[in-house]
């Protein structure tokens, strides 16, 4: 570690302070923002319980005041009336938060999202604590003409534009003190709406009414109507998504928060995707590591005489379900099978990250693929192969399997 003088300007000018001062690490990188798991365009609101520090205002007995909008056009709920205001639990749903609703008088206000939406996407998860007729109601603030969503005593669920033009999924599609997701596609006047819940369509018609415009939204208590039960998340957009948009929602939220969805089927993540190292032989450079080729004369060979690394960038932040190390076949080097690391992170730079898998110091077998199950169920854009200890590294060929 480097000393420092204490006196700037001594005796001696100022050369010893700035031999100091050079010896000071350089500051930091700014961190990068996170790789944003869904789709941003259209994105209308975001509300989720587990936002970063500062996002959802409550009291000392965690009654929530305000719960902040993350779309970016500030459409944050709120609620000024200390008597009405929900309640944040922090271990609620699958080890994370969410917001809790009394089913008596609780709700939040967003006065903010109103205007057009002649088309929209709804995506909502909750945990209902009680089922009764014209409650789990959230919506624009006009009602039906407008849009709303709302269940019945009999689990049946109401949602569309106006009472006359609504989808009807039928009695028994919500479930009291399950954890469900659902999804509501609006194309617009005369074209398909679909409702889905956990990624499987409960309904589906043609809406003839188009919607008024919306004066605001309201999660919670709609006139006479309530809300009961716990929610981590809410997402709009002001169009309709697409069926790969959607289901990519459904698979981010359905992961997220354990409730059964569609699992897609995992693929190669990393072949020809953009890849880097701390050093590199001449004729095999990091991007002979996941080019798809198995061959002992291609692959990433290692220069770095400190913790040799090889990184993957996959584009943005994926699922990630197995990781495989193809060994350079023909070539029996001992130290490219053992002590490493396959860490994931958001940060290129790796300042945070997730151990995925990890091999110790006994190396596995020469001319063998190395392989690893992934239970994370977090998304990461960056990969990296990191070795744990100073010696030689070569990839044949690395494959990220997920989706």
């Amino acid at each position: 570690n480097p000393t420092y003088d204490a006196t700037i300007i001594n005796n001696s000018g100022i050369q010893p302070a700035y031999q100091d001062i050079k010896n000071i690490d350089p500051m930091p990188e700014e961190p990068v923002p996170p790789i944003p798991p869904i789709p941003t365009s259209g994105l209308k609101l975001w509300l989720k319980a587990d936002s970063p520090d500062g996002a959802i205002i409550k009291d000392i007995n965690n009654y929530v005041n305000t719960w902040v909008d993350l779309s970016g056009y500030t459409n944050s709920s709120f609620q000024t009336n200390s008597s009405y205001r929900p309640l944040y639990v922090a271990n609620a749903i699958n080890g994370k938060p969410a917001i809790r609703f009394d089913g008596v008088n609780d709700y939040l206000n967003i006065t903010s999202l109103k205007g057009n939406m002649n088309q929209l996407t709804f995506f909502i998860v909750i945990k209902p604590s009680g089922l009764a007729d014209y409650n789990q109601s959230i919506g624009a603030v006009g009602g039906w003409g407008q849009f709303l969503f709302h269940s019945a005593a009999n689990g049946a669920i109401y949602c569309g534009t106006s009472a006359q033009s609504r989808l009807t999924a039928p009695s028994g599609t919500m479930v009291n003190n399950e954890v469900q997701g659902y999804s509501y596609v609006y194309a617009g006047t005369g074209s398909a709406s679909k409702l889905y819940k956990n990624s499987s369509q409960v309904a589906s018609g043609t809406l003839t009414a188009t919607p008024a415009s919306w004066t605001g939204f309201i999660i919670g208590a709609n006139n006479s109507n309530s809300l009961k039960g716990d929610i981590p998340e809410i997402i709009i957009y002001d169009r309709a998504l697409s069926d790969s948009e959607r289901q990519s929602v459904e698979i981010y939220l359905s992961s997220k928060y354990n409730y059964p969805g569609i699992t897609p089927t995992p693929v190669n993540l990393s072949q020809g995707k953009p890849a880097s190292s701390n050093g590199a032989a001449s004729g095999y450079g990091p991007e002979k590591g996941n080019n798809g080729v198995v061959s002992g004369s291609d692959g990433w060979s290692s220069t770095a005489t400190t913790n040799p690394w090889w990184q993957v960038d996959l584009g943005s932040a994926k699922t990630i379900t197995k990781l495989e190390l193809i060994d350079r076949p023909g070539y029996d080097q001992i130290t490219t099978r053992r002590n490493f690391e396959v860490r994931a992170s958001n940060d290129p730079n790796f300042a945070t990250y997730t151990v995925l898998a990890s091999q110790g110091s006994t190396a596995f077998p020469d001319d063998t693929t190395w392989t690893a199950d992934v239970t994370d169920t977090n998304q990461y854009r960056y990969i990296r192969f990191y070795k744990t200890s100073n010696e030689y590294m070569f990839i044949c060929e690395f494959k990220v399997w997920g989706y």
